[in-house]
């Protein structure tokens, strides 16, 4: 099996579960802080700043999806960011993001906490 389609499949979870936030403006929205931002490759330079700025104020790693769009990955044409609010989820796509040669690891964080 491809980590694409783990990812994928996680991903899915996510959105079935409701612990995704579909959009930069809806993940800043989020009350709790997510455990996981992904941002795909094609972000515009001022939406990517807030994204890091995000992901510095959560606390959370940020990955980009390189090789493969996150709208492919979640079958949602128009999205370019989502925020995964589970912690599981989470470290699962990030641990098959940091072997895929497709994601690259645009802020580093540990997954954690106590939330």
């Amino acid at each position: 099996m491809r980590e694409n389609n783990k990812i994928e499949s996680y991903l899915g979870f996510c959105i079935k579960a409701g612990k995704a936030a579909l959009g930069l403006d809806r993940a800043e929205a989020l009350r709790r802080p997510p455990f996981l931002l992904l941002a795909d490759r094609s972000l515009s330079d001022g939406s990517t700043a807030r994204a890091v700025r995000l992901a510095e104020k959560f606390g959370c790693p940020l990955v980009v999806c390189e090789g493969i769009s996150l709208a492919e990955l979640i079958h949602r044409p128009a999205c370019k960011f989502l925020a995964v609010s589970e912690k599981h989820l989470a470290a699962a796509i990030l641990s098959s993001a940091q072997n895929d040669p497709n994601f690259r690891l645009l802020r580093e964080a540990a997954i954690g906490g106590n939330r």
